[in-house]
């Protein structure tokens, strides 16, 4: 997977779009949108300025590693519900998620 897919998956699971990270990270939505389509090589410091921007680590970002990204957005998901308790199968869910990939 590459970085764009991984930043545009994490993106999707916290149902943030394009525009909010261009406004967190300052970054113009045309230059955002070629990084994330792979049209740009993604220098370090914007790569950086987007992990801090999602309140992930580079590594989440950079790591080659499609399951490791499938749990994080898993997590998110099922995490970012404006605050609506979990049901009990999320719960599970989440348990599972977590004692897999300890």
């Amino acid at each position: 997977m590459e970085i764009g897919d991984r930043i545009k998956s994490i993106l999707n699971a916290r149902n943030m779009t394009q525009k909010e990270l261009s406004d967190r990270t300052g970054i113009s939505t045309s230059l955002l949108s070629k990084y994330l389509s792979s049209d740009l090589y993604m220098r370090s410091d914007v790569l950086c300025k987007i992990a801090n921007a999602l309140d992930v680590s580079v590594n989440t970002l950079i790591e080659d590693n499609p399951t490791g990204t499938q749990t994080y957005t898993e997590c998110v998901d099922i995490l970012s519900r404006d605050g609506t308790p979990l049901s009990e199968q999320e719960k599970m869910e989440l348990i599972k998620i977590i004692m897999e990939h300890k």
